[in-house]
């Protein structure tokens, strides 16, 4: 997995808020344009409607066949070009590849044995 560094939304209200929320980025998001959006995957260009960040948000679902409990993970990338973009549309997601969290920063929103975890990763 190469890591690869992404523009840092330093004029974004969420980058600015340490402790960012679930509710925060589904009321400052707005989807703009859907690539995927499948049982297991989706993937959707958006934009905050604060500053007009353009953030790739990619959802994941790793199935669990044995007991049933299936991990998810939401990752919020934020972007500032067409090349950037084009790199975080064409990863692939756990497990086929780690290519996606490779980039930071990034928000990760995991939700694993009835818990949520959320943070940003690679801020600092």
């Amino acid at each position: 997995m190469a890591e690869l560094s992404m523009a840092r939304p330093t004029q974004c209200h969420l980058w600015q808020n340490e402790n960012v929320r679930p509710e925060d980025l589904r009321d400052a998001l707005q989807v703009i344009e859907t690539w995927t959006d499948e049982s297991h995957l989706s993937k959707h260009l958006c934009r905050c409607k604060g500053c007009g960040q353009l953030y790739v948000d990619v959802w994941y679902e790793l199935i669990d066949w044995d007991d049933g409990d299936d991990q998810t993970q939401t990752l919020y990338i934020p972007v500032a070009s067409e090349a950037q973009i084009a790199l975080v549309k064409d990863a692939l997601p756990p497990p086929l590849s780690l290519d996606l969290l490779g980039f930071h920063p990034r928000i990760t929103e995991l939700w694993r044995d009835g818990a949520r975890k959320f943070a940003w990763i690679g801020k600092t």
